[in-house]
């Protein structure tokens, strides 16, 4: 059984699976994934760099347990900062294997990222990305890409734009993932936010996903949930934030039928 896993999680096949799945964050998750393009989430350092454009300063660790369709546990950690308009974050994903391939396999994404506000109601932002895919037969092999990003917003709407992989990179002769996604938000009240998203990569069905947030105790804590659906695939997520003074703590558990549940926890502060 551990070389059969052994053998799964090597191939291009979940290599592939594996680089394109990128909701490890936990507010991301509490929200079905529908909050990477826009500003609202704290992912911008991971993900969509046009969320960098409200200059700040902001730390955030995170880490996720995620599991194959063999059960095989799968650890991913997560850290990034954010200085202005600037973003640097690295997550590192990996597992333990035995068997014909005894050793560490890891994937890392690295990233440097800038968001520029264009106008009162528009904003950019690129990110230059470094993979890397590490398995015990081979070694480590890198690959430089480029993420590309938009947020406008008009009233109580916001809307996001988020294409990865914009350069077509591969790795070891393998295409990393490339995709676009679409989000909308509504700001009904103070009380409560409205997410929706689509995201297509090509031959695969379009993804759609909707999230729900609501400020429980205002600026204190926060309850969200949300679901994603792809084909015949469905996750359901939800979880809160807590925060105080500068603190905030981040927790989030996903459901997918058949599979073990898994859970992500961060730490974040701001100001």
């Amino acid at each position: 059984m551990r070389r059969i896993i052994a053998s799964i999680i090597i191939s291009s096949s979940l290599l592939f699976g594996m680089f394109e799945f990128q909701g490890e964050e936990p507010v991301t998750l509490q929200l079905g994934y529908t909050a990477m393009a826009l500003p609202d989430a704290t992912d911008a350092m991971f993900y969509n760099p046009a969320g960098l454009s409200k200059s700040g300063l902001v730390g955030k660790a995170f880490a996720f347990s995620q599991y194959t369709t063999s059960h095989l546990g799968i650890m991913v950690f997560g850290i990034g900062l954010q200085y202005k308009n600037f973003g640097f974050s690295m997550i590192e994903r990996g597992a333990k294997l035995q068997g014909d391939y005894t050793g560490r396999y890891a994937e890392g994404r690295y990233a440097l990222s800038v968001g520029k506000r264009i106008t009162d109601n528009l904003c950019a932002g690129l990110a230059l990305k470094f993979y890397k895919f590490s398995e015990p037969r081979y070694g480590a092999s890198y690959s430089p890409s480029v993420d590309f990003g938009m947020i406008a917003k008009r009233g109580k709407w916001n809307l996001g734009f988020y294409w990865v992989n914009a350069t077509g990179s591969r790795i070891r002769e393998e295409s990393i993932p490339e995709y676009a996604q679409v989000s909308l938000g509504f700001k009904a009240s103070e009380l409560s936010k409205t997410y929706l998203m689509l995201e297509s990569h090509a031959g695969e069905p379009v993804k759609v996903g909707f999230g729900e947030g609501i400020n429980l105790v205002k600026n204190v804590l926060k309850v969200r949930g949300g679901l994603m659906h792809q084909g015949n695939v469905n996750h359901f997520s939800f979880g809160f934030s807590a925060h105080y003074s500068n603190l905030t703590l981040d927790y989030s558990v996903l459901f997918v039928p058949d599979m073990p549940i898994s859970h992500s926890i961060g730490l974040s502060f701001g100001r």
